[in-house]
């Protein structure tokens, strides 16, 4: 009876552990009922504050800044560095940012589309591939 109550709560674990661990993606963002943000949603919901994330090489912060201004921060492997650019949505709901990065004014730039599901928000390369990585972000005022 141990053995089968111990297994249980083993599986139990690694299930909790399973999901929270699952891989965002942006089918499942949308047959999970969220959706894209239009250029528009995004100027309303997103301009004018920061948002955060989690990447392979580290932390990052952009300061979505009235005007089409852009600021915030990057943390990597190589250390830390202020970022200084601009950003702009277009018509299609990509947002693309223009940056340079620390005192080197290493630059830099990318583009992504944005997502909401729920009172949560994604970022991902793609709004097509349903198996694209999508990024969660923590935004803040």
């Amino acid at each position: 009876m141990t053995r089968v109550m111990n297994a249980t709560i083993a599986l139990a674990f690694a299930l909790c552990a399973a999901q929270a661990y699952a891989e965002d993606t942006v089918g499942s963002i949308l047959d999970g009922g969220g959706k894209k943000l239009s250029a528009d949603e995004f100027n309303a919901e997103l301009g004018g504050k920061s948002v955060s994330g989690t990447w392979q090489g580290g932390t990052f912060r952009h300061d979505f800044m009235e005007g089409g201004k852009l600021g915030g921060s990057l943390t990597g492997t190589m250390g830390t560095g202020a970022i200084n650019g601009t950003w702009k949505a277009a018509d299609t709901g990509q947002v693309c940012i223009d940056y340079t990065i620390g005192i080197r004014k290493r630059p830099g730039g990318s583009c992504a589309y944005y997502f909401k599901a729920g009172d949560q928000y994604f970022s991902s390369k793609s709004d097509a591939d349903k198996a694209a990585h999508a990024l969660p972000l923590k935004i803040n005022k």
